[in-house]
């Protein structure tokens, strides 16, 4: 990506290139769902700065580590933490011209380099800084991306739109195990919190993400009708209901489900007297192993 900015004074430009690998990482938690979008990697920059008839050429190095969290919270769903970078930098100079021969030349490259060398915590610090921002706001809004996708999928009231209980009378429970985050629904009356089922059994899941709804809240047809709504949604009922609606929200629904259901980010199975929707929440394109991101 292009390089422009004015750094103590002093116009610089050039290019940067970042490169670097992300994974997910749950932290196992008896009351909260949540995880962590982890991006880690290097910074590359080469630039020209001018300072009156100085001309420096450096790069710098600044390696990092990125960690955006993703909660969930009952009724808002899933949301994006402000991320939190750890950045080191590397500053060099691989060079001072000037556009003056000579002994006035000499005598402006040496100034030029004293100056340098007096800056160079400061040049440092601020290379740290800038790069830091960047990679922040690149991550901010890739996951906003990615969050609100998944929102759209785990929305159950909406996209569903076949639970017809008062929300007083729904409960969540949330856990995070190694391998999975857990989203428990639940009619309860009368009780403070939903239980997880088998949380103590659970081992390996077929997904990082589960959404457990308790098949109290579906009557049989209409928990088929889910089934069918994530492994043939171009033959769901809902599907088809929520695309003949007015307007573009039924429409836009409708897409989302079967877009996420094409691609294989949900399934389906039965598990005792709960309906477990498994959602594989993928990091974003363009985060992903081995590849070099060029801005």
């Amino acid at each position: 990506m292009p390089v422009s900015d004015v750094i103590l004074g002093t116009p610089v430009s050039g290019t940067a290139r970042v490169a670097g690998k992300s994974h997910v990482e749950l932290v196992p938690s008896t009351n909260a769902a949540s995880f962590a979008v982890v991006f880690q990697g290097t910074v590359y920059s080469r630039t020209v700065g001018k300072r009156g008839p100085a001309v420096i050429n450096g790069h710098s190095i600044t390696h990092f580590k990125a960690t955006n969290e993703i909660a969930f919270q009952p009724g808002v769903g899933f949301y994006s933490l402000a991320p939190r970078i750890e950045a080191r930098s590397e500053c060099f100079t691989d060079g001072i011209g000037t556009s003056r021969g000579g002994v006035i030349g000499r005598v402006i490259q040496r100034r030029a380099a004293n100056k340098i060398a007096e800056e160079h915590d400061e040049l440092t610090a601020i290379a740290r800084d800038r790069a830091a921002r960047r990679i922040a706001a690149a991550m901010e809004a890739k996951m906003s991306e990615r969050v609100a996708r998944l929102n759209r999928l785990v929305e159950i009231r909406t996209a569903l739109a076949v639970v017809d209980e008062p929300a007083d009378r729904l409960r969540f429970a949330c856990c995070t195990t190694p391998n999975a985050v857990l989203i428990a629904i639940q009619r309860v009356d009368g009780a403070p919190n939903a239980s997880l089922p088998f949380l103590s059994a659970i081992g390996q899941t077929t997904a990082p993400i589960q959404v457990w709804i308790h098949s109290s809240l579906v009557p049989e047809k209409v928990g088929e009708e889910i089934k069918t709504l994530v492994s043939n949604p171009q033959q769901s009922i809902i599907v088809n209901a929520l695309a003949l609606l007015p307007g573009e929200f039924g429409k836009d629904a409708a897409a989302a489900i079967a877009a996420f259901a094409g691609e294989n980010h949900v399934s389906f199975e039965r598990i005792g007297d709960w309906i477990v929707l498994d959602v594989n929440f993928e990091p974003p394109r363009g985060l992903t192993a081995s590849t070099t991101i060029r801005r």
